[in-house]
């Protein structure tokens, strides 16, 4: 939808019925006030009436338009089964759809805490989605500070029961034009890479590890 669109038309019959007389009164005061211009007899008095008639009739249509519910932004409606709404009471209040930016799209991807000591540099990441066949690929936008609480179902349950996993850190990352492969609420698995590590270097960094450890 673009900006402005026309999402749903909402029916008060109280309030269209107030309009209606607010915009009668209005002619009429109108009409009157024309009149006693004409023959130059107490204007003054109905330029204050049609005064007061015409704010009240502004009014009652600005409350009237705020029955058209309009799209607030170009975007994708994510929620689903809009049209099981049609001919239905709603309360004050009521959420009626979601319009959602799809063109840049963030993906949050947790990483257990002892593997981000080891990207001290994030040079790439490639995310897959499940359910789609390529990768995309987006930036690092931020890397959390403080572990977080991973969303459930997106991280399999400890092996030994009463084990407990290593905290979580949040990476976010921007994929910009997912041409629709990408919705909200999808889940999949994501690699990010970091600087070029020699095999040796890596081989011995426990060591490394354990040495610093032991001189601390």
């Amino acid at each position: 939808v673009q900006q402005g669109a026309l999402i749903a038309q909402l029916s008060d019959l109280s309030l269209q019925s107030q309009s209606a007389r607010a915009a009668a009164d209005y002619r009429e005061a109108m009409a009157k006030d024309t009149e006693a211009h004409l023959r130059y007899a107490n204007f003054a008095a109905t330029d204050q009436r049609l005064r007061q008639a015409a704010t009240v009739d502004r009014m009652a249509r600005e409350r009237e338009q705020r029955l058209e519910i309009r799209a607030p932004i170009a975007g994708v409606i994510v929620t689903p089964r809009v049209h099981d709404l049609l001919n239905s009471y709603l309360a004050e209040g009521t959420e009626i759809a979601e319009v959602a930016d799809l063109s840049e799209l963030r993906a949050r991807v947790f990483v257990e805490e002892p593997d981000m000591h080891t990207l001290e540099h994030v040079s790439g990441n490639s995310l897959r989605v499940d359910g789609a066949w390529n990768s995309l690929h987006g930036r690092v936008t931020k890397i959390s500070e403080d572990p977080r609480e991973v969303i459930p179902g997106l991280v399999p349950p400890a092996k030994y029961q009463g084990g407990r996993r290593a905290p979580y850190l949040a990476v976010d990352i921007i994929v910009p034009k997912s041409d629709g492969r990408l919705r909200d609420g999808m889940s999949g698995v994501a690699k990010i890479f970091g600087r070029r590590r020699s095999i040796i270097g890596l081989m011995f960094e426990p060591l490394f590890d354990a040495v610093a450890r032991r001189l601390w």
